[in-house]
């Protein structure tokens, strides 16, 4: 950047001179009679854009711009090294390369030498004709205007307000644009609506089904839209914050057309700045002292940091938002090591060494924003049985009365069935297979299912089993099996589908960046990581609202308006 002290010289009378000075700071000065130069000429002689003065190395450089060639000490040029003493004639303007004072890198001095003289201004006197030549009356014309304007702008359209749905509400007028005059088909008449000189602009996409019935919206005369004629429509909007915890955030008293401005054509009529969320995010505490959100007031420069919500206590069902910084653990009752499944030569299965990746497991769900969850049956049961017994049909993955129901349903089976092979079952369990159970042998053959099911049940809860993922717990309050005296197995295994509750991430907007570009699961051992990449790691791309170099990104990019579960508006 170049620092330059720029005078402006005039000359009042033969001895009197006005002298005027600023400061600017710019690449490069340009010269020229455009409004967007830094050293603006305003006499009509000089181009829009005449020259350009920047700095090369420690040279200073002037170059013209257009066709007008430049005079460097009356030498005529296109471009030319200049130093303190030297003058650059301009058309009718004089520049003269100044010492800089100290702190400025150049100085220069702007004088018109050659004015225009009173040619000019005859020469306009000349050209302009007076309404009093015409012989028109000023006061005929002020009338037929004002009287013009009233009707098509005022009263028309008020008309047209009130006779809204008949045949009057709208004028024919000729649609010259429709059929050139040459194609031998007749024009048609297009018929507008008389109110047209009101309608600020055309209509948003999402309400062009209701562009014709301006009342639906416009419901009385001169009073702007009311909000509830926005919740007529849109009436399960929620509200932004809970209104009994934080009655400034209720929005009564807020306008739905305040962020919601419509008739600007098809650009999306969500308010979508940042000074939008800054008003009230930027000072919380101000507004609500009850909130446990941070302040914010721009992504790039001013955001706390991620705090994801994690699952403390699967028993309780209970979540706690905690900042990545304080290294959040995820305690979910399940055992899984993402470094033992994406080992780079494969991992064991019943097929020999399987390489596995993200997408084995981690599937887009539908529309791609986020992921499908995973279940046993489909990413896990392929290597990890769930037999309790050679033969036996592998056991549902579900809740702990399911197994223990459908073990006992197993071995009562055998046992209807007969023929069961083993030394310790009861003589009517071991009879031939097809024949009737003998009634009398009941209590036997019942206690031999209670039997085998409480030993099915403690190895389908044991680490051989459910217990080599889950956390399994077990009480005297019940009698799994129905064995007396059995155990009753519980198991908890939840895991936070949502990290950043506040927030919302679109994986399908992320395809060009790898899994493992943001999640580290090659190194993560423990179920308990917490794999949500850090705020810098999205700071690599995204910026603040005024970022140029990476994706401007405003509060509304990640974070709804309208909360669900809050009430209605």
């Amino acid at each position: 950047m170049m620092k330059c002290l720029v005078a402006h010289e005039t000359r009042r009378t033969k001895d009197a001179v006005s002298r005027r000075e600023e400061e600017i700071t710019a690449e490069a000065l340009r010269f020229g009679r455009g409004a967007e130069n830094e050293v603006y000429l305003p006499d009509p002689r000089v181009p829009l854009q005449f020259a350009r003065l920047r700095r090369v190395g420690d040279r200073l450089v002037i170059q013209a711009e257009g066709t007008a060639d430049l005079r460097v000490n009356g030498v005529v040029l296109r471009t030319a090294s200049v130093s303190p003493g030297d003058t650059i004639g301009l058309g009718p303007y004089e520049i003269t390369i100044d010492e800089p004072p100290e702190g400025a890198d150049t100085a220069i001095t702007v004088r018109l030498v050659e004015p225009l003289g009173d040619d000019l201004q005859q020469l306009l006197a000349r050209s302009q004709t007076g309404l009093a030549a015409t012989r028109l009356s000023k006061r005929m014309w002020s009338w037929a205007l004002f009287l013009g304007i009233f009707a098509v702008f005022l009263a028309l359209p008020i008309a047209a307000f009130f006779l809204r749905g008949t045949d009057e509400a709208v004028s024919p007028m000729l649609l010259e644009a429709e059929k050139p005059p040459d194609s031998g088909e007749p024009r048609r008449w297009l018929p507008i609506r008389l109110d047209s000189p009101w309608i600020s602009g055309e209509i948003s996409g999402p309400h062009k089904f209701i562009a014709k019935d301006c009342n639906l919206c416009h419901q009385k005369a001169f009073v702007q839209v009311p909000n509830e004629a926005c919740l007529a429509c849109h009436k399960d909007v929620g509200q932004h914050a809970d209104p009994v915890k934080f009655p400034l955030a209720t929005l009564v008293q807020v306008r739905c057309q305040q962020c919601h401005k419509e008739h600007e054509g098809p650009k999306p009529i969500i308010r979508a700045d940042q000074a939008l969320c800054v008003a009230c995010h930027g000072d919380l505490k101000r507004q609500a002292a009850k909130t446990t959100l941070m302040d914010t007031a721009d992504f790039e420069r001013h955001h706390p940091d991620f705090r994801p919500n994690v699952m403390v206590d699967p028993w309780t069902r209970t979540t706690k938002r905690i900042g990545l910084n304080a290294q959040p653990r995820e305690m979910s009752n399940v055992r899984f090591s993402h470094k033992k499944h994406l080992v780079a030569n494969g991992v064991r299965s019943p097929k020999g060494k399987q390489k596995l990746g993200c997408g084995d497991c981690h599937q887009p769900a539908p529309g791609g924003a986020g992921m499908k969850p995973i279940d046993m049956e489909s990413h896990c049961q392929a290597c990890h049985a769930l037999d309790f017994e050679k033969n036996a049909p592998s056991l549902p993955h579900r809740r702990p009365e399911a197994v223990e129901a459908t073990i006992r349903g197993y071995y009562s089976a055998l046992a209807i069935r007969g023929g069961v092979k083993d030394a310790d079952a009861p003589p009517a369990v071991r009879r031939r297979a097809g024949t009737p159970l003998p009634v009398t042998t009941t209590k036997d053959v019942l206690a031999w299912v209670n039997k085998r099911t409480s030993k099915g049940v403690a190895f389908a809860f044991s680490k051989a089993r459910c217990g080599f993922c889950h956390e399994v717990r077990k009480d005297g309050a019940g009698s799994a099996g129905g064995a007396p005296g059995g155990t009753k197995w519980r198991i908890k295994a939840l895991v936070t589908d949502r990290w950043l509750v506040k927030g919302n991430f679109d994986h399908a907007s992320h395809t060009a960046v790898t899994c493992m570009g943001c999640h580290k699961a090659t190194t993560s051992d423990s179920s308990g990581d917490v794999l949500l990449p850090p705020l810098a790691s999205c700071r690599e791309c995204h910026g603040g609202e005024k970022a140029t170099a990476k994706v401007p990104s405003t509060c509304i990019l990640c974070h709804d308006f309208h909360l669900s579960g809050r009430g209605r508006m």
